[in-house]
């Protein structure tokens, strides 16, 4: 939320250990946008706690990685949340064979969703090329913001 601008890479400055320079192309806009990955080190660790939780809880590691991308590597919101989105298929793939191999997914439950989670991320994956970067990362602390108030309720045990 606090609306900083992203730095433009200068051509000047090389990249450091574990950082590099990437562009996107803005879809709002056509513009081919530049940014640079830094901070690989502590992405990598709170993406391994955020991979923890998942498989613990699981949440979306996404609740972690988007922030920890878009917040502290420099990665623009459009390309954290598709990125999580990217890797969201990977764990949620290992997870389910796991938990699926316990007897511990309850296969009509799991397709309903899994219909529902299809067309729901269809529907948001054409909304956020029409947004614009400021509401989603607007949308994204709302939905953070809601689910760790329910969290919170769960955990003192008042409802929710």
């Amino acid at each position: 939320l606090l609306g900083r601008e992203p730095v433009e890479p200068e051509a000047i400055d090389e990249p450091g250990l574990l950082e590099f320079d990437a562009t996107y192309l803005e879809p709002r806009t056509g513009e081919e946008v530049a940014y640079r990955v830094r901070n690989f080190g502590i992405g990598s660790l709170a993406s391994l706690f955020a991979g923890v939780l998942s498989g613990l809880l699981g949440v979306g590691g996404g609740i972690i990685n988007v922030p920890t991308m878009n917040s502290l590597m420099g990665v623009p919101i459009r390309v954290a949340s598709a990125t999580s989105a990217y890797m969201l298929g990977a764990t949620a793939v290992a997870s389910a064979v796991l938990y699926f191999s316990r007897g511990e997914v309850m296969p009509v439950l799991a397709g309903a969703v899994v219909i529902g989670s299809v067309i729901g991320a269809r529907i948001g994956a054409r909304l956020h090329h029409v947004l614009p970067q400021r509401a989603l990362t607007l949308l994204f602390v709302v939905v953070a913001a809601f689910f760790a108030f329910q969290m919170l309720l769960r955990a003192l045990g008042t409802g929710a």
